[in-house]
This record gives structure tokens, C-alpha cells and sequence, in this order.
């Protein structure tokens, strides 16, 4: 199943919730993100990760190890494009060998040097 969700940032990442089946039992649903921005394996925070999480240094800048509760799991593997396939681009011309052709569209300056030509 797939929903949108809108993450605040001030908030942790959800690791998953209780959701009711059918049959009204409650289940354990894992929850996976598709384009989850940078995150903290540590806290759960967006904006920034591990390297620069301030609890997680203080914890362990005395060498000592710590299991993170978030990770990579989080991010979904398999999701959707974000846009549909882009069109091919107008200036396929250019590439074939017209190089005597330009295609671009004239600058500010080179349309108005045309009109002063058309002018005269």
C-alpha cells in the first residue's frame, strides 16, 4: 500500500505504526519512505545525518558504540519516477552534422541588431 505523507521537520521519522486489519486486530506495519531526504540514523530528524548530530557525538566521542534505531531501511527500493519520460529535446538538428545551421534562439542584443538590419 502506498500513501503521501507530509513529513514535518521538526518531528522524528515514523518507524511504522499499529494499523487494523479487516478483521479489526491491530498489525505492525513497517513504514518505508520513497525520495526520504537526508536523515540522522541516530535521532530520526531530517536536515542533517550522523556525521553531524550533536547527540550522537556526545555520546560517542569517547569512543564508546551505539546501536542507531533509523537507517537506510527506511528508504523505500522500489519507487515510482517522479515524472513522466521527458520528450526528446527540440535541438536534435544540431547533432546531425548542421553546423552551418545555428538553431539557438537569438540573444537580446542579436534580436535587436536584426531589426535595426530589417529597419534599413
Amino acid at each position: 500500500m502506498r500513501v503521501k505523507v507530509a513529513i514535518p521537520l521538526s518531528k522524528l521519522i515514523r518507524r511504522g505504526g499499529f494499523v487494523a486489519r479487516s478483521d479489526g486486530q491491530r498489525s505492525w506495519v513497517t513504514f518505508k519512505y520513497e525520495r526520504l531526504p537526508m536523515f540522522c540514523h541516530w535521532c530520526g530528524l531530517l536536515g542533517h545525518d550522523l556525521k553531524h548530530c550533536a547527540q550522537y557525538f556526545g555520546l560517542t566521542k569517547n569512543g564508546d558504540k551505539v546501536i542507531c534505531q533509523y537507517g537506510e531501511w527506511l528508504k523505500s527500493t522500489g519507487s515510482h519516477p517522479r515524472s513522466p519520460l521527458k520528450k526528446e529535446s527540440t535541438h536534435t538538428g544540431l547533432n546531425r552534422g548542421d553546423d552551418d545551421v545555428d538553431r539557438r534562439r537569438p540573444s537580446s542584443n542579436e534580436g535587436r541588431a536584426a531589426a535595426e538590419d530589417d529597419e534599413s
